[in-house]
């Protein structure tokens, strides 16, 4: 969780801190493993690059906690900075620093943890997309399959009994590694998988990163050589039901107050309803989103907008006469994306469709939205062959014909596998632009109210 503040109706970090407490008081050997993506994006931490929820996650007391893809989203070296401020380990061990050969400076590559008589190995993987989604400015991911067998090994060698992996995504042969006992734990967290019941398996469990709920593992682990043997059970525990922590409250409170009476003011109301629930804004047209677009095509007269739904990270249903606040703007659009008008061409904006809805199965950031342009395509055929028809202002695409587009710098840097706008000639310079929740900001305040809505521009024919 990146906001300190709970989405309603989802406990947060003051229910946390309770659970922990009651469960450290009540057993011997309680371990905090906690799974990353943290860091960003939160409306605070477009201010102060996360160092606010390190200083509450420390009087939570991880034990360990893994690098997850967002927690890159202000680069490496406000990570390591990030590294410096903590009172645990951050742990990653299939990113490299080239600059220094090894891990980014201040995360280790494993940890092992004594509890009682054992010895548990602790290894962290981040979903190599890292790469494209967040463009760090030099870490490279090492091969999956390498880090796995050398990161083991070495934690066999420090006598590790028992060793568990930490990801944000779901490798594709985290079966092969359980049933070879290469690793013996597996703790998946990503914001796309379903939500998990209790999970009776006691070495594999998948947690969904926005949904409100621990997982608790319960292991029993008898010493026997040369490895330990254990038994275990896993069950989630909603965190809405669980009363606050006080002093966490508090720290929330004081965190907050100094942009409260800003991030409260009231800017306009939405006369429809808006959902920009990750599965709505990463797999179909959004009414918010085509709000957004056609914001920037209007502002800067262009032939068409376009952004990625990943720039939308609310994760929340507004109903219709909602009031809008600055704090809601902030809280949907938190990374400081620059808007920039640039000169593409026909085959540019073709190619950028097909990458955009090249993931369309998988709810990733790169799904495309737009303003100026009426798209189908087909999302049973392959990637990259899934557009079929592009209008823009009525008339079929020219693949030879220039046009001009508003859009993301994200985009332009070739963010979320767009490399086909990379030096494209800028019309409107970037340094020049604002960030893009004030576009969003000034409109709704200047109308006082909006109707996000859907119109057909983008639409699925299915086989």
């Amino acid at each position: 969780m990146a906001e300190i503040q709970p989405v309603h109706p989802q406990g947060g970090l003051a229910q946390l801190s309770t659970l922990l407490k009651e469960n450290r008081a009540a057993k011997k050997h309680v371990l905090f493993f906690h799974g990353g993506a943290a860091l960003a994006p939160s409306i605070l931490s477009s201010f102060d690059r996360g160092s606010h929820m390190i200083s509450l996650l420390n009087m939570l007391e991880p034990d360990v906690m893994a690098v997850a893809k967002s927690d890159l989203a202000h680069k490496e070296d406000e990570l390591t900075l990030r590294t410096f401020e903590v009172t645990f380990p951050f742990v990653n061990s299939n990113l490299l620093d080239p600059l220094t050969g090894s891990n980014i400076e201040g995360t280790l590559p494993f940890l092992t943890i004594t509890t009682g008589r054992f010895i548990l190995g602790v290894m962290s993987l981040i979903d190599p997309e890292v790469i494209t989604d967040y463009m760090p400015d030099r870490a490279k991911i090492v091969d999956t399959t390498t880090s796995i067998l050398e990161t083991t090994k070495a934690l066999r060698v420090r006598g590790a009994d028992l060793i568990i992996l930490l990801s944000d995504y779901l490798p594709p042969t985290i079966d092969q590694w359980l049933d070879s006992k290469i690793i013996d734990v597996a703790l998946i967290s990503a914001p796309r998988l379903p939500p998990q019941p209790n999970q009776k398996s006691h070495n594999y469990f998948e947690l969904k990163t926005d949904s409100g709920v621990a997982g608790i593992l319960s292991l029993t682990l008898t010493k026997k050589k040369p490895l330990a043997e254990w038994t275990g059970n896993i069950r989630t525990v909603s965190l809405m039901g669980i009363k606050k922590d006080p002093i966490i409250t508090k720290k929330i409170t004081k965190e907050t107050k100094y942009l409260a009476k800003i991030l409260s003011k009231k800017i306009g109301k939405t006369l429809t309803p808006i959902d920009t629930r990750q599965i709505s804004v990463r797999t179909k047209e959004n009414g918010f989103a085509n709000f957004i677009a056609d914001t920037l095509r209007n502002f800067y007269s262009s032939d068409i907008a376009l952004i990625n739904g990943g720039a939308i990270r609310g994760n929340r249903h507004y109903s219709a006469e909602t009031i809008l606040t600055r704090g809601d703007i902030h809280r949907e659009l938190p990374f400081n994306s620059r808007i920039t008008k640039i000169r593409v061409t026909g085959r540019q904006i073709f190619l950028c469709l097909e990458n955009g809805l090249s993931k369309i199965e998988n709810a990733k950031g790169r799904f495309p939205h737009f303003s100026g342009m009426r798209v189908t395509y087909n999302p049973d055929n392959p990637p990259g062959r899934r557009v079929l028809t592009v209008k823009i202002g009525g008339i079929p695409l020219n693949l030879n014909k220039n046009y001009t587009l508003a859009t993301l710098d994200y985009l332009t840097k070739g963010g979320d596998g767009y490399d086909i706008l990379k030096n494209s000639r800028e019309l409107v310079k970037i340094g020049g632009g604002k960030s893009l929740w004030e576009y969003v900001k000034n409109r709704i305040s200047s109308e006082g109210h909006i109707s996000p809505a859907i119109d057909g521009r983008l639409r699925a024919v299915a086989n």
